[in-house]
């Protein structure tokens, strides 16, 4: 193929790609700028945007809470959106808007490159794969009670914001092996991911490993060559005007992303008496589970439960069931990676690395499921959908390869083209599909809570000057009621309302108060504003319909 045919099937791929992202463009800009001004969040996202609040005057150095008593390793999470929240304004609907682009940007992302190892075939047919993937995310959501109505790829909430760049991960590690580059980016994405969820460390963790080593192994095999004389062993960067360019820049870039994201918990670990990396270790090397076959099957269990394509499963108690359905993800997975394993003389050398990633990828998965300490809750895994996704990117990769390879053998005339057509085809249903669906998203209102705005009108109202700073304790009636407490914290701070945490709380709010030398305590209030919280029997836990609130400032004697 010509310099200027490949050009212009590359230019081929850029329209499918746009075509298919296009309704997830628009569906951003109605989040960013369409959506209400007022926006009454609560429970997790209530404590993101409260984070990402304090982000944006630096004052946040570990991320979000966890439910053991530490935080996530970093606020790499929470600047991203406060930069966000500098270019579009501090509102709760960027949180969700930009949730959104980072899915894109990461699909994106794993397209181009993909094209870029594999070539233009490969590349056409991973866009189909990462359309149908954001396609799936956009489907997944929960129960129409509930803030996950958003779906997870605009779900602001860690768990659900680290799957797509799971999958920009994990392409990353395949092209990681024997370009510099890639390496830098697949180290600042593991440690995006993992200080954002420390339960994809084995994966990062497990996956880095093997492809650092792949690469230092390559290198000094190609350096062993080139001692010895080898002709063969000189390739295209030896070649080039500047051959150390590339890696020097490569090396720089990824120790600027790495200082940036690991930055903030290593100072906050080096000047703490009570630091947060050191109380993850702690509670890790103290909990540890031994291996077991139900352990080991959680994360193939999870993946048959969210293959239905709804959200359910990241609210499903995991392992206390048979397992019947998660033998059979395994199987299907180990079938696919040994037809992949079989195809390989015919595919290209990145397509095969990237098939031996996923395989990495589903033992560190099955490790990490086997890991999950207290009850199993499905969202704990729901970045494993990343490495399902590329699993599917490598099917779809072949699929392209082999169609391509072949197309010319058909007794059609023009393979090649009727190839590209039947490709543009594809990708325009997909695209058309995603828009109906689109449409029919529900709007950012629907995720507003109603309860929250009024008890948060009300305390303003009653509070005065002399009432500063105020302790905001909860009434709660029912275990659905708790989760607007945190709604309510972070509408009164944007009101500018001078604040004093319940203790109980200081673990999901602790992030305001984890300063850079200490865990720093709430000093003492001059009045307290009590949160009564109603909301009738068999509410879900994250409550929406029929919830009141109301607020009541008693003065301190």
């Amino acid at each position: 193929m010509s310099v200027d045919a490949r050009r212009s099937a590359k230019r081929g791929t850029y329209l499918l790609l746009a075509l298919i992202l296009l309704p997830f463009g628009a569906e951003w800009a109605r989040l960013q700028f369409f959506g209400p001004k007022v926006l009454y969040v609560n429970g997790d996202i209530a404590v993101a945007d409260y984070n990402a609040r304090l982000a944006m005057h630096g004052q946040l150095y570990v991320g979000v809470y966890d439910r053991f008593g530490w935080h996530h390793p970093g606020p790499a999470l929470s600047y991203l959106f406060a930069g966000f929240y500098w270019v579009f304004g501090s509102s709760p609907r960027t949180l969700y808007a930009t949730a959104l682009l980072l899915s894109i940007a990461c699909v994106a992302a794993s397209v181009l490159l993909v094209q870029w190892r594999a070539g233009i075939a490969a590349g056409r047919m991973c866009a189909v794969a990462g359309g149908l993937f954001l396609f799936y995310l956009a489907l997944s959501s929960s129960a129409p009670d509930s803030l996950d109505v958003m779906s997870i790829v605009t779900s602001p909430w860690n768990p659900d914001v680290v799957v797509a760049p799971t999958l920009l991960f994990m392409v990353l590690a395949a092209s990681a092996i024997d370009d510099a580059p890639s390496m830098a980016g697949m180290l600042a994405v593991g440690s995006f991911i993992v200080s954002a969820d420390i339960g994809t460390a084995p994966l990062v963790g497990l996956v880095s490993a093997v492809v650092v080593c792949l690469a230092l192994g390559r290198l000094a095999y190609r350096h062993w060559i080139r001692r010895s004389g080898g002709a063969h062993g000189r390739g295209e960067e030896e070649r080039a005007v500047r051959p150390w360019l590339r890696p020097v820049l490569s090396l720089v870039g990824g120790v600027v992303l790495l200082a940036l994201i690991w930055g903030p918990p290593l100072a906050q670990q080096h000047n703490s008496t009570d630091g947060n990396l050191s109380a993850i270790v702690h509670f890790f090397t103290n909990h540890r589970n031994p291996f077991t076959a139900n352990g080991l099957l959680t994360t193939f269990d999870y993946l048959a439960k969210a293959s239905a394509g709804s959200g359910g499963a990241r609210i499903t108690f995991l392992g206390w069931v048979p397992h019947n359905d998660a033998i059979t993800t395994l199987v299907v997975i180990c079938a696919l990676l040994v037809g992949l394993a079989a195809l390989s003389p015919l595919l290209p050398h990145y397509l095969r690395m990237l098939t031996a990633v996923v395989a990495v990828g589903m033992v560190a998965g099955a490790i990490a499921g086997n890991d999950i300490v207290g009850i199993t809750w499905g969202y704990l895994l729901e970045w494993s959908l990343g490495v399902a996704a590329a699993l599917g990117f490598c099917v779809f990769g072949a699929l392209g390869v082999l169609l391509a390879r072949y197309a010319t053998r058909v007794a059609v005339p023009r393979g090649r083209q009727a190839l590209g057509v039947a490709s543009l085809a594809a990708c325009a249903v997909v695209a058309v599909v995603m828009v109906v669906q689109v449409v029919n998203f529900p709007k950012l209102s629907s995720v507003s809570e109603p309860a929250v705005g009024h008890a948060t009108n009300q305390a303003v109202a009653l509070l005065r000057p002399s009432d500063l700073p105020t302790q905001v304790d909860g009434d709660f009636d029912s275990l659905a009621a708790t989760g607007l407490y945190s709604g309510v914290v972070d509408a009164l701070s944007r009101r500018g309302v001078d604040l004093v945490i319940q203790p109980i709380w200081f673990n999901s709010f602790g992030n305001g108060w984890f300063g850079l030398h200490t865990r720093q305590r709430t000093g003492p209030s001059r009045s307290t504003t009590i949160i009564k919280i109603s909301s009738p029997p068999g509410t879900p836990v994250v409550a929406r319909a029929h919830t009141t609130a109301s607020a009541t400032v008693i003065p301190n004697p």
